[in-house]
């Protein structure tokens, strides 16, 4: 892992200790003990450690990767000040619609070609991959699911496979109000983490 990401995730995990813990679980519903807070992300269990910050794949030792730790620390630390959950909308968002300095610029890697082949094709194995990380399947693109990011948070995504007049396309929709529950670099995050899952699972 480079310097960089290591160091955000040191400094997020240092943050994330000066949280009460106590206002969370109430907040998330959180499963937990005196040691552990336990929290689903992309449908795969995670354990906090209450003591250090220290997030891992629940039963292992493993650490959690750079967009899974950015991702669960954001949730769970970016809207401290609200006693309850803000309301989801049901209206979705492309991400340049929610807005951002990087909105433009990620927007367009994700149309490249170099982004989009490994999944040309491949229609049947990604709906299998959504599924796999508890997706429901939807009415519209090739491959169409809304998966859970977290139990309560929710993300749109959709891809159309090319042919000889059109190349891929690939598009994750948020609910309208996504920027209350974290900041709009985690999306990204999230939109990278599931990127590479993908890649992996239809491999």
């Amino acid at each position: 892992m480079c310097g960089n990401y290591a160091q955000m995730m040191e400094d997020s995990r240092k943050l994330f200790l000066k949280y009460d813990q106590g206002s969370m679980i109430r907040k998330y519903h959180l499963e937990n003990d005196e040691n552990y807070l336990f929290i689903r992300f992309m449908n795969r269990e995670y354990e906090i450690a209450r003591k250090s910050g220290v997030i891992t794949r629940r039963g292992s030792s493993e650490r959690a990767g750079h967009s899974e730790t950015m991702s669960i620390y954001d949730m769970l630390c970016y809207s401290e000040k609200l006693p309850e959950l803000p309301p989801l909308t049901g209206q979705w968002e492309s991400l340049s619609g929610l807005g951002g300095i990087i909105g433009a610029g990620h927007t367009q890697r994700l149309m490249t070609g170099r982004v989009l082949e490994p999944f040309s094709g491949k229609t049947a194995e990604m709906c299998r991959a959504c599924e796999e990380m508890g997706g429901k399947k939807q009415k519209g693109a090739d491959v169409s699911y809304i998966l859970p990011v977290f139990d309560f948070f929710p993300f749109w995504f959709e891809f159309w496979d090319g042919d000889e007049e059109f190349p891929p396309n690939i598009q994750f929709l948020w609910d309208k109000n996504s920027l209350q529950f974290m900041h709009y670099e985690t999306l990204w995050y999230i939109v990278d983490f599931v990127e590479d899952e993908l890649r992996r699972r239809i491999s």
